[in-house]
C-alpha cells in the first residue's frame, strides 16, 4: 500500500517530532523551550489560570488548612437592598478542605461559605507572621455577601464581576403598570403601595430622563401633581434590562 503522507505532511511531523525532541532537551538542561515559554506567558494573562487547577488537588490543600487569605477577585459588600458598600480586602481562613471543597471563614463578619474545586484557580503564598501562613486564594467566582448569605457568580479567573445593582422599586414598579396597562395612564395614588409624592417625584425624574411621557402640573413650588401616560422606547428597554429583578 502506498503511503498517502504528501513530503507537506511530512515535513510538519519531522518539524514536530523536532519540537518535541528540543522540549524534552530544554527540560533536561533547565532551559525553556520557544513553546514552554509560550505556556508561561499564557499563565501570566489576566483571566487564565493556564490548567493549575488540575494540580490544586485536595491533598495540596489540606497542607493550607489554617492559613489566611485574601480572595482574587475581592468579595462585594451589598446592603439589604442588594446596593455596594465599600470593598475591604478581608483575608479569610481556610477552615477545612474535604470531598464537599474549601471551606473559607471571615472571623470579622462570621460568614462562611464552602468553594467547589472548580471554584478555584490557584494557591500563592504571602508571608509567615507569628507561625501563621498568609496567601492569596485566585477564584474563578465572585463573592458577594449580602446579609447572613455568601453568593457565589461564575467568573473568570481572578476577574471582579460588577455587582447588578437593583432598580428603583417605584420605578419599577411604574413602569410595569404602563407596559401591562398601554394607553392607561398612571397617577401617583394608582400606586398605593408608596407614598404618592415619592411616586409623583419618581415620574417626573423619569420624564425628565427621556424614559416616559407624562403631564405633570407645576406651580412657584414646584411639581404638586404628575401623570405618566406611555412609556418611550427607552424606557421599554429599560424595563427589558430590570424585570428579572
Amino acid at each position: 500500500m502506498k503511503s498517502c503522507v504528501t513530503q507537506t505532511q511530512a515535513g510538519r511531523i519531522e518539524g514536530g517530532q523536532q519540537r518535541l525532541e528540543e522540549d524534552a532537551a530544554g527540560l533536561r538542561n533547565g532551559v525553556p523551550s520557544e513553546l514552554l515559554l509560550h505556556v508561561l506567558r499564557r499563565r501570566e494573562q489576566p483571566g487564565s489560570c493556564g490548567g493549575i487547577i488540575s494540580a490544586m488537588n485536595k491533598e495540596q490543600l489540606k497542607k493550607n488548612v489554617g492559613d489566611f487569605v485574601r480572595l482574587i477577585p475581592i468579595a462585594h459588600r451589598l446592603d439589604g437592598k442588594g446596593h455596594p458598600l465599600p470593598q475591604i480586602d478581608d483575608e479569610w481562613r481556610i477552615e477545612s478542605v474535604t470531598d464537599d471543597g474549601v471551606r473559607l471563614f471571615l472571623a470579622r463578619t462570621g460568614h462562611g461559605r464552602t468553594l467547589g474545586y472548580d471554584h478555584i484557580c490557584e494557591y500563592t503564598s504571602d508571608r509567615i507572621e507569628r507561625g501563621v501562613k498568609y496567601g492569596f486564594l485566585t477564584l474563578r467566582v465572585q463573592l458577594s455577601i449580602q446579609g447572613n448569605n455568601v453568593n457565589v457568580t461564575p467568573t473568570r479567573p481572578g476577574v471582579p464581576v460588577p455587582p447588578r445593582i437593583p432598580p428603583d422599586p417605584i420605578r419599577l414598579a411604574l413602569f410595569q403598570r404602563l407596559q401591562a396597562s398601554p394607553g392607561q395612564a398612571v397617577h401617583a395614588d394608582h400606586l398605593p403601595e408608596f407614598p404618592a409624592e415619592e411616586v409623583t417625584n419618581e415620574i417626573a425624574r423619569c420624564d425628565a430622563e427621556g424614559l416616559l411621557e407624562a403631564r405633570l402640573l407645576q406651580d412657584g413650588h414646584g411639581i404638586r401633581a404628575a401623570v405618566a401616560l406611555r412609556l418611550k422606547r427607552s424606557g421599554a428597554a429599560w424595563i427589558r434590562q430590570n424585570e428579572s429583578f
